[in-house]
């Protein structure tokens, strides 16, 4: 019986001696981007729809390590599902330029709603980012327009991935707002 307890005790010590390592969570945030032109014909958008591929769409960062392989960061998790994230990151740049019209014109503008559909939003081991996918107009006959946009992170930690995401979703709405 002594010699269960003295196991059980050197057992009990030794898994409070192992370590767990820390887990990171992370967001975006949309970036204020320099003010657009009103479009031309004087209407705006939101976004009514988002859809995220599932390679990107999981609750860890996920890493590009080749052309044919991805890696996801066991300790670098997003603080939210991507896909809600993003739809918040896009729905505020569009609303923000809206207003911001509004009050320049002192008067609403009409808003088209958007679809977007990211087929790609990884970043490398270098910390090269791409956001890829195609944006149309909801109940429009409209061409989709597609974004091909690269973003390089400062670094490849995830605070640095979770920051040039959210640079490269500013320059989405920036496109969105130009067309």
């Amino acid at each position: 019986m002594f010699r269960i307890l003295v196991y059980v005790s050197v057992l009990l010590v030794m898994s409070g001696c192992a370590s767990v390592a820390e887990v990171n969570y992370f967001t975006l945030s949309p970036i204020q981007a320099a003010p657009v032109p009103v479009r031309s014909n004087g209407r705006s958008y939101y976004l009514k729809a988002l859809h995220l591929t599932g390679v990107a769409d999981r609750p860890h960062i996920t890493i590009r390590t080749s052309e044919y392989a991805i890696a996801t960061r066991e300790n670098d998790r997003w603080a939210e599902p991507l896909d809600q994230m993003i739809f918040s990151v896009i729905a505020e740049g569009l609303g923000r330029s809206a207003t911001q019209v509004e009050m320049n014109t002192q008067r609403p503008l009409a808003r088209d709603p958007l679809s977007v559909e990211i087929t790609e939003f990884l970043a490398d081991t270098n910390g090269s980012i791409r956001l890829v996918g195609y944006w149309v107009e909801t109940g429009s006959t409209s061409a989709p327009h597609f974004f091909n946009i690269e973003q390089n992170a400062v670094s490849t930690s995830g605070q640095d991935i979770a920051k040039g995401m959210s640079f490269a979703l500013a320059q989405l709405v920036k496109q969105m707002l130009l067309q």
